[in-house]
């Protein structure tokens, strides 16, 4: 499978999502090249931070930036505007 790695600028987080199991946590990001992303595992820490920035734009209206992978929809990076 081939990366395509991009920055999804100032962006709505329309849902956000975990269960129990370890590092599954998605955000629902808003536009083209959007939907359902999973927080890139590797780290619980980085997993958890990323998770938190996604909820609190979401709950709060604001928006996010992200770099992400297209092809396996995961979130390598994510700031909170």
């Amino acid at each position: 499978m081939k990366m395509a790695k991009i920055w999804l600028a100032q962006r709505d987080v329309v849902n956000v999502f975990s269960n129990y199991t370890s590092q599954a946590c998605h955000a629902n990001i808003a536009g083209a090249n959007g939907g359902w992303y999973r927080m890139k595992t590797g780290s619980v820490n980085g997993v958890t931070n990323m998770h938190t920035i996604m909820a609190a734009a979401c709950a709060n209206n604001r928006k996010v930036t992200a770099y992400v992978d297209t092809a396996d929809k995961t979130v390598w990076i994510a700031y909170l505007h």
